[in-house]
């Protein structure tokens, strides 16, 4: 195992409140971006036993590639996916070791609170996602 690897080692396995100083959170994000093909973005409805209780979901996906598909993405119907901004590495880098799940998941009860939260990051909500809101009910003010 290389020095590089031993040093993210011992950067994860820090106390979940340390707070990581700059040149920390650069080593993490370098190595995040490293490894970027792994990390996505995941626009989904929550299947719910009510079609009228649908909601919004957007995931980061940190193991994207992996050939077994997880159980609990029976939860979830994906409409599209995008790569991850640099400010969404630079905020789980920020978070580095204080979480040991594959998914992040945020819910939104509407499409325009998710397109604005979207925009805090520079991204453009996927029109595709838009649209199949649009047509399940949601309303964009």
């Amino acid at each position: 195992m290389g020095n590089s690897q031993k040093y993210i080692d011992e950067l994860y396995n820090k106390p979940s409140g340390y707070k990581f100083n700059d040149s920390e959170v650069e080593t993490i994000v370098n190595h995040l971006k490293k490894n970027k093909h792994n990390y996505r973005g995941r626009y989904a409805f929550y299947r719910s036993n009510s079609v009228n209780n649908f909601k919004l979901v957007f995931i980061i996906d940190q193991c994207f590639n992996s050939m077994r598909r997880s159980g609990v993405e029976n939860h979830w119907e994906f409409v599209c996916d995008r790569p991850l901004t640099n400010l969404e590495l630079t905020e789980l880098a920020q978070n580095f070791g204080c979480h040991n799940k594959r998914f992040i998941v945020y819910y939104y009860k509407d499409i325009d609170f998710m397109i604005e939260e979207d925009l805090k990051y520079n991204v453009e909500t996927p029109t595709s996602f838009v649209n199949e809101s649009i047509s399940r009910g949601y309303k964009i003010n």
